[in-house]
This record gives structure tokens, sequence and C-alpha cells, in this order.
């Protein structure tokens, strides 16, 4: 994990608790919270590989003015919120509790706000 915060510290400048909101959720999608997008990932190495190993590059690639607005666009782009009940959107870091190891995320998202 943290390797890959420094990588997406390094891609977009964002600091570590920024970071690792996103990956905490990363790593959340292996818990039953969130099966359907886990059995998922067990069969399309693909997409495991665009998010456990090309994340920084596969979000510099994705809309959006944040790192948050990157990962929501692309969990649009892999349609993960249909599949599953429980978000896979981040709130914005400026609305978000960063004393908070949880992160705080929605199951709505609008692509055009920030």
């Amino acid at each position: 994990m943290r390797e890959m915060n420094d990588a997406l510290a390094d891609e977009f400048g964002t600091i570590y608790e920024r970071n690792i909101r996103l990956l905490l959720l990363l790593r959340s999608f292996k818990s039953p919270e969130y099966g359907p997008i886990s059995d998922r990932l067990k069969t399309h190495d693909k997409e495991r590989r665009m998010l456990y190993t090309e994340l920084p590059s596969v979000l510099r690639s994705q809309y959006g003015f944040t790192i948050e607005s990157r990962w929501n666009s692309l969990m649009d782009d892999l349609g993960y919120q249909e599949m599953s009940d429980a978000g896979v959107y981040l709130i914005p870091w400026e609305d978000s509790d960063a004393t908070d190891s949880i992160p705080d995320v929605s199951d709505t998202w609008d692509r055009f706000s920030r």
C-alpha cells in the first residue's frame, strides 16, 4: 500500500491522508460487502491490473480535476456502483473527515460536479 500511496503522490501531488482514503476503499473491494466487485476482480485480470498495479496512470487518463473525481469516473466506466449496494464513489476531499480511517463514500456521484 505504501508504494501505491507514493506513486499516487508522485502522479497527483496529493498527500498521504488523501491517497489512503482511495486505497482503503480499493482494499475494501475484497470484503463481503463488495462481493460482486470482488468476484469480478477474481476473473477479470485487466481490471485487477488496472486497479492494483497501474492505478496512477489509469486515473491520469480519467475525466476529472481531482483524484476523487478521476476515481469516481473510473468507477462509472467499470460499472462498479451498479454491481454493489455499498458506495464506490469517494466524496470530495474538502467534504471528508480526513481524521477518519474509513473512507467517506457515496452510492451517487454527479460526474460534472467538482
